[in-house]
């Protein structure tokens, strides 16, 4: 696969943030594999209709609000053709996942995302 620099320079992509879409669709797959590998992933649909604050926190759990808000709001903008907003969901992550044996994977996922999430919005040079 071609870097985003060369597939601008042969393709004429018109920018940087269309790249950075379909890398940050890559990592939302990597995401949800990675939830369904720690056994994380719920098989069973929860209704989100309910859920009122950033995150969940003390409605839902952070893997949940992953699953059922995070992943399908990104999925939803990317393949919408709209512009994904900055995450910054790492920090939280940190504190939400201290102590559990998927941390590093997740954290490092997430730091991924966060930061393809803010090149969505760099201008093309």
């Amino acid at each position: 696969m071609l870097s985003c620099k060369w597939r601008w320079f042969l393709t004429g992509t018109d920018s940087n943030a269309k790249c950075a879409q379909l890398a940050l669709s890559n990592q939302l797959q990597e995401l949800e594999a990675t939830l369904k590998k720690f056994n994380l992933w719920q098989y069973n649909k929860l209704s989100v209709a309910q859920v009122t604050n950033p995150f969940g926190v003390g409605q839902i759990s952070f893997s949940q609000w992953l699953q059922f808000i995070y992943l399908p709001k990104m999925r939803l903008l990317i393949t919408s053709g709209q512009t994904v907003p900055v995450a910054n969901i790492t920090p939280y992550a940190e504190e939400v996942l201290a102590g559990h044996e998927v941390r590093t994977a997740l954290l490092r996922i997430l730091a991924s995302l966060d930061n393809l999430s803010a090149k969505c919005h760099e201008p093309v040079l």
